[in-house]
């Protein structure tokens, strides 16, 4: 028996059998987003030490709204090529906490 995780996280056990089954139908859809340099990113160095008595890099990375929105409009096609196969998405979005999560305007319309 193998183990794969559902559409909300959960683990449960398949038989090879199945495991092939899945396996065989699955594809990987992925986007480059150019991102453009931004003056305020930088990389630091921090007072804090670390063993052995290195200084700790402190990194500033931003994304610009133009590179925000290549992503969510990467996503929004994304979405609409799993609609039309009738494919099942096991990608997750961040939690709105999450440090790479973020929320762009397009067409007037906010998105996550």
């Amino acid at each position: 028996m193998e183990e794969t995780a559902d559409a909300t996280g959960a683990v449960r056990a398949i038989s090879g059998r199945r495991a092939h089954k899945i396996s065989r139908r699955q594809f990987r859809l992925g986007f480059l987003v150019e991102q453009t340099p931004e003056t305020t990113n930088h990389v630091s160095l921090v007072r804090t030490r670390r063993s052995p008595g290195l200084p700790r890099p402190e990194i500033h990375y931003d994304l610009s709204p133009y590179t925000k929105r290549g992503m969510a409009v990467a996503k929004q096609t994304a979405d609409a090529l799993f609609d039309k196969l009738q494919a099942t998405q096991f990608t997750t979005e961040p939690e709105p906490d999450d440090p790479s999560a973020f929320e762009v305007d397009i067409d007037g319309n906010p998105r996550a």
